[in-house]
Protein backbone atom coordinates (compact mmCIF):
# COMPACT_ATOMS: atom_id res chain seq x y z
CA UNK A 1 0.00 0.00 0.00
CA UNK A 2 1.65 3.82 -1.02
CA UNK A 3 1.87 5.64 1.76
CA UNK A 4 0.08 9.29 0.71
CA UNK A 5 2.19 12.17 1.36
CA UNK A 6 0.29 13.70 3.83
CA UNK A 7 1.16 10.57 6.00
CA UNK A 8 4.85 10.84 5.23
CA UNK A 9 7.05 11.79 8.77
CA UNK A 10 8.51 15.08 9.03
CA UNK A 11 12.32 14.55 8.20
CA UNK A 12 15.40 16.13 9.92
CA UNK A 13 18.18 16.31 8.12
CA UNK A 14 21.65 17.64 10.26
CA UNK A 15 24.41 18.50 8.66
CA UNK A 16 27.61 19.34 11.01
CA UNK A 17 30.00 21.92 9.00
CA UNK A 18 33.12 23.94 9.19
CA UNK A 19 34.70 26.05 6.12
CA UNK A 20 33.30 24.07 3.40
CA UNK A 21 32.54 26.38 0.85
CA UNK A 22 33.72 24.22 -1.92
CA UNK A 23 31.31 21.58 -1.24
CA UNK A 24 28.27 22.64 1.01
CA UNK A 25 26.69 24.18 -2.08
CA UNK A 26 26.72 20.19 -4.08
CA UNK A 27 25.69 18.80 -0.56
CA UNK A 28 22.62 21.03 -0.19
CA UNK A 29 22.09 20.35 -4.37
CA UNK A 30 21.58 16.77 -3.42
CA UNK A 31 18.86 16.85 -0.13
CA UNK A 32 16.70 19.46 -2.31
CA UNK A 33 16.70 17.10 -5.08
CA UNK A 34 15.82 14.05 -2.95
CA UNK A 35 12.55 12.05 -4.30
CA UNK A 36 11.06 12.63 -0.94
CA UNK A 37 8.63 15.54 -0.40
CA UNK A 38 10.29 18.53 0.54
CA UNK A 39 7.37 19.95 2.24
CA UNK A 40 8.48 16.88 4.97
CA UNK A 41 12.02 17.85 5.56
CA UNK A 42 13.72 20.24 7.58
CA UNK A 43 17.48 20.36 6.49
CA UNK A 44 19.44 22.26 9.52
CA UNK A 45 23.36 23.08 8.92
CA UNK A 46 25.26 23.62 12.10
CA UNK A 47 27.69 25.60 11.64
CA UNK A 48 31.47 25.98 13.81
CA UNK A 49 31.83 29.65 12.96
CA UNK A 50 33.49 29.14 8.92
CA UNK A 51 35.92 31.62 8.17
CA UNK A 52 35.23 31.05 4.53
CA UNK A 53 32.39 31.54 2.57
CA UNK A 54 30.17 28.37 3.44
CA UNK A 55 27.74 30.87 5.82
CA UNK A 56 26.96 32.92 2.67
CA UNK A 57 26.58 30.24 0.60
CA UNK A 58 23.79 28.32 3.28
CA UNK A 59 22.59 31.71 3.66
CA UNK A 60 21.85 32.19 0.14
CA UNK A 61 19.86 28.49 -0.30
CA UNK A 62 18.11 29.33 3.70
CA UNK A 63 16.52 32.42 1.31
CA UNK A 64 15.96 30.14 -1.44
CA UNK A 65 14.33 27.05 0.06
CA UNK A 66 12.47 27.88 3.26
CA UNK A 67 13.31 24.70 5.16
CA UNK A 68 17.03 25.16 4.89
CA UNK A 69 18.31 26.47 8.33
CA UNK A 70 21.36 27.68 9.47
CA UNK A 71 22.61 26.94 13.20
CA UNK A 72 25.26 28.41 14.64
CA UNK A 73 28.12 26.13 16.60
CA UNK A 74 30.22 28.08 18.22
CA UNK A 75 32.44 25.24 20.02
CA UNK A 76 33.11 24.16 16.16
CA UNK A 77 33.46 20.20 17.15
CA UNK A 78 31.06 17.70 15.56
CA UNK A 79 29.31 16.12 18.47
CA UNK A 80 28.24 19.91 19.55
CA UNK A 81 26.71 20.59 16.13
CA UNK A 82 24.98 17.54 16.50
CA UNK A 83 23.19 17.62 19.52
CA UNK A 84 22.33 21.35 19.03
CA UNK A 85 20.13 20.42 15.51
CA UNK A 86 18.87 17.21 17.32
CA UNK A 87 17.69 20.10 19.92
CA UNK A 88 16.46 22.12 17.39
CA UNK A 89 14.57 19.61 15.20
CA UNK A 90 11.08 18.74 14.97
CA UNK A 91 11.32 15.92 12.97
CA UNK A 92 10.12 12.32 13.47
CA UNK A 93 13.10 10.33 12.07
CA UNK A 94 16.80 12.80 12.06
CA UNK A 95 19.01 12.00 9.76
CA UNK A 96 22.72 13.13 9.80
CA UNK A 97 24.20 14.14 6.67
CA UNK A 98 27.81 15.45 5.95
CA UNK A 99 28.74 18.46 4.23
CA UNK A 100 31.49 16.72 2.08
CA UNK A 101 29.24 14.75 0.29
CA UNK A 102 26.18 14.07 -2.18
CA UNK A 103 23.89 11.79 -1.98
CA UNK A 104 21.29 9.50 -4.09
CA UNK A 105 17.62 10.69 -4.82
CA UNK A 106 16.86 8.13 -3.02
CA UNK A 107 18.42 8.23 -0.18
CA UNK A 108 16.10 10.22 2.29
CA UNK A 109 12.98 7.42 1.22
CA UNK A 110 15.16 4.44 1.71
CA UNK A 111 16.64 5.39 5.28
CA UNK A 112 12.62 6.07 6.10
CA UNK A 113 11.72 3.10 4.23
CA UNK A 114 13.48 0.53 6.58
CA UNK A 115 13.24 2.92 10.22
CA UNK A 116 9.36 2.42 9.54
CA UNK A 117 9.76 -0.85 8.60
CA UNK A 118 11.21 -2.54 11.63
CA UNK A 119 11.21 -0.89 15.03
CA UNK A 120 14.40 -3.26 15.86
CA UNK A 121 16.84 -1.03 13.31
CA UNK A 122 17.92 1.67 15.82
CA UNK A 123 20.18 3.00 12.77
CA UNK A 124 20.21 2.79 8.75
CA UNK A 125 23.11 3.93 6.00
CA UNK A 126 24.12 3.70 2.97
CA UNK A 127 27.16 2.16 0.89
CA UNK A 128 30.53 5.02 0.89
CA UNK A 129 31.55 5.55 -2.72
CA UNK A 130 34.59 7.75 -3.20
CA UNK A 131 34.59 10.33 -5.50
CA UNK A 132 38.18 12.15 -6.48
CA UNK A 133 37.99 16.04 -5.44
CA UNK A 134 37.44 18.45 -8.32
CA UNK A 135 35.38 15.28 -10.63
CA UNK A 136 32.18 17.10 -11.64
CA UNK A 137 29.64 14.92 -10.37
CA UNK A 138 27.27 15.28 -13.00
CA UNK A 139 30.52 14.17 -15.42
CA UNK A 140 31.44 10.68 -15.61
CA UNK A 141 35.15 10.94 -16.37
CA UNK A 142 37.63 12.83 -14.68
CA UNK A 143 40.29 13.98 -17.39
CA UNK A 144 43.06 11.85 -16.93
CA UNK A 145 45.85 14.52 -16.26
CA UNK A 146 48.89 14.64 -13.84
CA UNK A 147 46.71 17.22 -11.31
CA UNK A 148 43.99 14.92 -10.61
CA UNK A 149 45.98 11.84 -10.56
CA UNK A 150 47.13 11.95 -6.89
CA UNK A 151 42.84 12.62 -6.54
CA UNK A 152 42.08 9.61 -8.01
CA UNK A 153 44.77 7.50 -6.34
CA UNK A 154 43.41 8.95 -2.49
CA UNK A 155 39.70 7.80 -3.90
CA UNK A 156 40.16 4.70 -5.10
CA UNK A 157 42.89 3.24 -2.79
CA UNK A 158 40.09 4.38 0.19
CA UNK A 159 37.39 1.88 -1.10
CA UNK A 160 40.29 -1.14 -0.78
CA UNK A 161 40.25 -4.30 1.67
CA UNK A 162 44.08 -3.53 2.17
CA UNK A 163 44.11 -0.19 3.45
CA UNK A 164 40.87 -0.17 5.07
CA UNK A 165 40.03 -3.57 5.91
CA UNK A 166 36.89 -5.58 5.29
CA UNK A 167 34.22 -2.58 5.98
CA UNK A 168 31.22 -3.66 4.42
CA UNK A 169 29.86 0.06 3.46
CA UNK A 170 33.31 1.16 1.55
CA UNK A 171 33.60 -2.27 0.30
CA UNK A 172 29.65 -2.25 -0.67
CA UNK A 173 27.17 -5.32 -0.31
CA UNK A 174 25.17 -6.90 -2.63
CA UNK A 175 22.19 -6.93 -0.24
CA UNK A 176 20.42 -4.95 2.76
CA UNK A 177 22.48 -6.42 5.67
CA UNK A 178 23.14 -5.74 9.35
CA UNK A 179 26.69 -4.50 10.52
CA UNK A 180 28.14 -2.45 13.24
CA UNK A 181 28.37 0.28 11.78
CA UNK A 182 27.15 2.92 8.81
CA UNK A 183 28.75 6.30 7.93
CA UNK A 184 26.38 9.42 9.33
CA UNK A 185 23.33 7.36 10.01
CA UNK A 186 19.52 8.13 10.27
CA UNK A 187 16.85 7.53 13.72
CA UNK A 188 13.98 7.78 14.86
CA UNK A 189 13.91 10.28 17.51
CA UNK A 190 12.63 7.99 20.04
CA UNK A 191 16.28 6.42 20.34
CA UNK A 192 17.84 9.77 21.96
CA UNK A 193 14.99 9.97 24.64
CA UNK A 194 16.31 6.32 25.20
CA UNK A 195 20.11 6.27 25.01
CA UNK A 196 20.80 9.52 25.34
CA UNK A 197 22.19 12.38 22.55
CA UNK A 198 26.16 12.28 21.25
CA UNK A 199 28.59 12.17 23.73
CA UNK A 200 30.24 15.18 23.49
CA UNK A 201 33.69 13.75 25.05
CA UNK A 202 34.03 12.45 21.88
CA UNK A 203 35.31 15.25 19.36
CA UNK A 204 36.22 12.59 17.07
CA UNK A 205 34.61 9.20 16.47
CA UNK A 206 31.41 10.16 18.51
CA UNK A 207 29.33 8.11 15.38
CA UNK A 208 30.90 4.92 16.15
CA UNK A 209 30.66 5.49 20.38
CA UNK A 210 26.74 5.82 19.03
CA UNK A 211 26.59 3.31 16.85
CA UNK A 212 27.94 0.69 19.56
CA UNK A 213 25.71 2.48 22.41
CA UNK A 214 22.74 1.59 19.87
CA UNK A 215 23.46 -2.02 19.60
CA UNK A 216 24.55 -2.52 23.31
CA UNK A 217 20.43 -1.38 23.64
CA UNK A 218 19.46 -4.25 21.65
CA UNK A 219 18.96 -2.33 18.46
CA UNK A 220 20.16 -3.70 14.97
CA UNK A 221 22.11 -1.02 11.95
CA UNK A 222 21.18 -1.47 8.65
CA UNK A 223 23.26 -1.13 5.49
CA UNK A 224 21.56 -0.78 2.21
CA UNK A 225 23.54 -0.27 -1.12
CA UNK A 226 20.62 1.43 -2.46
CA UNK A 227 21.76 4.10 -0.16
CA UNK A 228 24.71 5.72 -2.13
CA UNK A 229 26.63 8.44 -0.49
CA UNK A 230 29.18 9.89 -2.58
CA UNK A 231 31.86 11.12 -0.88
CA UNK A 232 34.65 13.65 -1.24
CA UNK A 233 38.27 12.00 0.69
CA UNK A 234 41.05 14.40 1.53
CA UNK A 235 43.05 15.81 -1.24
CA UNK A 236 46.48 16.11 0.00
CA UNK A 237 48.62 12.99 1.79
CA UNK A 238 49.40 15.51 4.74
CA UNK A 239 45.51 16.00 5.48
CA UNK A 240 44.98 12.28 5.06
CA UNK A 241 47.92 11.32 7.35
CA UNK A 242 46.15 13.44 10.12
CA UNK A 243 42.74 12.10 9.50
CA UNK A 244 43.95 8.75 10.04
CA UNK A 245 46.21 9.49 13.07
CA UNK A 246 42.86 11.13 14.58
CA UNK A 247 40.59 7.86 13.46
CA UNK A 248 43.74 5.48 15.99
CA UNK A 249 44.04 8.42 18.60
CA UNK A 250 40.32 8.60 19.60
CA UNK A 251 39.64 4.34 18.59
CA UNK A 252 41.16 4.52 22.24
CA UNK A 253 38.90 6.53 23.81
CA UNK A 254 35.76 4.58 22.52
CA UNK A 255 37.36 1.62 23.64
CA UNK A 256 38.11 3.01 27.37
CA UNK A 257 34.80 4.51 27.80
CA UNK A 258 32.84 1.18 26.86
CA UNK A 259 35.24 -1.01 28.15
CA UNK A 260 35.19 -2.79 24.66
CA UNK A 261 37.25 -3.19 21.56
CA UNK A 262 35.47 -2.77 18.57
CA UNK A 263 37.48 -5.33 16.07
CA UNK A 264 40.58 -6.37 17.01
CA UNK A 265 41.74 -5.75 13.05
CA UNK A 266 42.27 -2.11 14.42
CA UNK A 267 45.58 -3.54 16.19
CA UNK A 268 47.07 -4.50 12.84
CA UNK A 269 48.43 -0.97 11.98
CA UNK A 270 49.80 -0.25 15.73
CA UNK A 271 51.27 -3.13 15.62
CA UNK A 272 53.29 -3.13 11.87
CA UNK A 273 54.77 0.72 13.12
CA UNK A 274 55.91 -0.97 16.49
CA UNK A 275 57.72 -3.58 14.24
CA UNK A 276 58.96 -0.86 11.70
CA UNK A 277 60.79 0.98 15.07
CA UNK A 278 62.23 -2.44 16.40
CA UNK A 279 63.21 -3.15 12.54
CA UNK A 280 65.93 -0.17 13.10
CA UNK A 281 67.67 -2.49 16.08
CA UNK A 282 66.07 -6.38 14.96
CA UNK A 283 68.06 -5.56 11.17
CA UNK A 284 71.29 -5.50 13.31
CA UNK A 285 70.49 -9.41 14.91
CA UNK A 286 69.61 -10.88 11.77
CA UNK A 287 68.53 -9.70 8.44
CA UNK A 288 65.61 -12.10 8.51
CA UNK A 289 63.34 -9.57 10.36
CA UNK A 290 63.39 -7.46 7.01
CA UNK A 291 61.16 -10.07 4.96
CA UNK A 292 58.17 -8.92 6.66
CA UNK A 293 58.83 -5.55 5.49
CA UNK A 294 59.52 -6.69 1.94
CA UNK A 295 56.36 -8.69 2.08
CA UNK A 296 54.29 -5.42 2.75
CA UNK A 297 56.06 -3.69 0.30
CA UNK A 298 55.26 -6.40 -2.52
CA UNK A 299 51.72 -6.45 -1.23
CA UNK A 300 51.40 -2.28 -1.22
CA UNK A 301 52.72 -2.26 -5.34
CA UNK A 302 50.67 -5.11 -6.22
CA UNK A 303 47.22 -3.67 -4.87
CA UNK A 304 48.67 -0.66 -6.39
CA UNK A 305 48.95 -1.95 -10.05
CA UNK A 306 45.71 -3.57 -9.28
CA UNK A 307 43.77 -0.41 -8.97
CA UNK A 308 45.57 0.79 -11.38
CA UNK A 309 44.80 -2.18 -14.13
CA UNK A 310 41.45 -1.81 -13.01
CA UNK A 311 40.95 2.05 -13.23
CA UNK A 312 42.75 1.83 -16.48
CA UNK A 313 44.84 4.75 -15.30
CA UNK A 314 48.55 3.54 -14.55
CA UNK A 315 49.22 7.37 -13.63
CA UNK A 316 47.85 6.68 -10.24
CA UNK A 317 49.68 3.99 -9.50
CA UNK A 318 52.59 5.65 -7.23
CA UNK A 319 49.45 7.78 -5.46
CA UNK A 320 47.77 4.15 -4.52
CA UNK A 321 51.05 3.17 -3.36
CA UNK A 322 51.48 6.06 -1.10
CA UNK A 323 48.14 6.61 0.03
CA UNK A 324 48.40 2.79 1.22
CA UNK A 325 51.15 3.52 3.36
CA UNK A 326 49.69 7.05 4.67
CA UNK A 327 46.96 5.40 5.95
CA UNK A 328 48.62 2.42 7.39
CA UNK A 329 51.37 4.66 9.54
CA UNK A 330 49.42 7.41 10.34
CA UNK A 331 46.29 5.13 11.97
CA UNK A 332 49.10 3.24 13.68
CA UNK A 333 50.83 6.27 15.06
CA UNK A 334 47.34 8.04 16.02
CA UNK A 335 46.75 4.64 18.23
CA UNK A 336 50.55 4.94 19.98
CA UNK A 337 50.33 8.10 20.64
CA UNK A 338 46.51 7.61 22.28
CA UNK A 339 47.42 4.35 24.22
CA UNK A 340 50.17 6.27 25.60
CA UNK A 341 48.09 9.69 26.25
CA UNK A 342 44.66 7.30 27.30
CA UNK A 343 45.98 4.02 28.87
CA UNK A 344 49.62 5.12 30.36
CA UNK A 345 49.13 8.89 31.38
CA UNK A 346 45.42 8.71 31.74
CA UNK A 347 45.35 11.80 30.55
CA UNK A 348 41.92 13.67 31.15
CA UNK A 349 41.77 17.22 28.65
CA UNK A 350 43.59 15.34 25.56
CA UNK A 351 40.55 16.39 23.42
CA UNK A 352 41.07 19.66 21.80
CA UNK A 353 45.19 19.39 20.25
CA UNK A 354 44.11 15.89 18.88
CA UNK A 355 40.86 17.19 17.10
CA UNK A 356 41.22 19.39 13.93
CA UNK A 357 38.82 21.06 13.46
CA UNK A 358 39.07 22.03 9.96
CA UNK A 359 39.81 19.76 6.50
Amino acid sequence: MKVSEGDKPLISIIIPCRNEEKFIGKCLDSLINQTYPKNKMEVFVVDGMSEDKTREIVKEYAEKYSFVKLLDNSKKFVPFALNKGIKASRGDITVRCDAHAEYSENYISKLVFWLQKDKKIGNAGGVWINRSVGKNSKNSKNSKNSKNSKNRGIAYTLSHSFCIGPNKYRRGVERPCFVDTVPFGAWRKEIFEEIGLFNEKFLRAQDLEFNMRTKKAGYKILLDPEIKIYYYPRDSFSKLFKMMFQYGYWKNFVNKELKIISSFRQLAPPLFVFYLISLLFLSFISRLFIIPLLIYLFLVLFFSLLISIRKKDILIFPFCALTFVTTHIGYGLGYIKGFWDIWIMKKKDFGKEQAEITR
